[in-house]
């Protein structure tokens, strides 16, 4: 679980970095913003479905 979060950080910074180079523009991170929160979304989904696997066996 360590390397999921780290690599969401290292992400997460270089969204930080992109909005802060392009003079705090929102429209510059719209799109990674949500790609993020999707693949946040997808992994919650993942872990929650394997774990349900794990328990049922």
């Amino acid at each position: 679980m360590a390397p999921v979060a780290d690599a969401l950080m290292i992400i997460d910074i270089q969204i930080w970095r992109c909005y802060l180079i392009w003079n705090r523009s929102i429209r510059i991170i719209l799109i990674p913003s949500f790609l993020l929160f999707c693949e946040i979304g997808m992994l919650y989904d993942f872990f929650h479905l394997a774990n349900r696997l794990l328990i049922s066996q």
